[in-house]
């Protein structure tokens, strides 16, 4: 004589994931382990506070000087990322200053790979443009340009 299958066990010709067969608790999955911050995290997060502390020395320091009307980092993608003057000349200098810095940097690289740009100026009748190029980022000042230091 056959032994009577269980009562919670599925019917032998039950395909499988059939909806009648008895459903199997599924595992819990475990919560994750909180991650140890590295020495070497906080570091960078120290460095790039410091950086940031550097950042804003050096515009107040540069604003400080006379007639400098405004400065603002901007990106090599001409976005300006800080500006101490109103949007529309923020815009309006980081639109048309980026692209020309672009070509004064590759003349100088035609010129001369081991001297690369360090420094580009830009003076009209009003005003001077003055920026500096790092790997990432470029810093323009914007100042008036007086006319009593002219006449010496």
């Amino acid at each position: 004589m056959a032994a009577a299958p269980p009562p919670d066990a599925p019917p032998p010709d039950a395909p499988p994931g059939d909806p009648n067969a008895p459903a199997v608790p599924a595992k819990k999955p475990k919560p994750p382990k909180p991650i140890k911050r590295s020495d070497s995290v906080l570091a960078r997060d120290k460095q790039q506070n410091f950086s940031r502390n550097e950042v804003e020395h050096t515009i107040k320091r540069i604003a400080s000087h006379r007639g400098i009307v405004g400065t603002l980092i901007v990106d090599k993608h001409c976005v300006p990322i800080r500006s101490s003057m109103d949007k529309a000349s923020t815009q309006q200098y980081a639109a048309f200053i980026t692209p020309l810095l672009h070509r004064a940097q590759m003349i100088c690289l035609s010129h001369d790979k081991a001297n690369p740009l360090t420094m580009f100026r830009l003076r009209t009748n009003t005003t001077e443009v003055i920026v500096t190029p790092d790997e990432n980022y470029y810093l323009i000042a914007v100042q008036k340009v007086s006319h009593a230091a002219d006449a010496t």
